[in-house]
């Protein structure tokens, strides 16, 4: 479980930082639009990343209470 959660989070840090580097990025005609989806899009990247590190650093035993939810 906690490979995955690395690689999760790993994963969405490289999302997040894909998004910020496209916000930034942005021209043309959609330029307001883009910019602002983009952004959004980061914000949920970093919510998702602090949630994974926070269930990382739990008590083993909330992790596998929350574990056996989703098997």
């Amino acid at each position: 479980m906690t490979e995955q959660l690395n690689q999760l989070l790993a994963d969405s840090m490289t999302l997040g930082d894909l998004y910020k580097r496209s916000h930034w990025q942005v021209a043309g005609p959609t330029f307001y639009q883009l910019h602002l989806l983009f952004d959004k899009h980061f914000g949920e990247q970093v919510d998702l990343v602090d949630a994974i590190a926070e269930e990382q650093h739990a008590p083993a035993d909330r992790t596998r209470a929350i574990s056996e939810q989703y098997d």
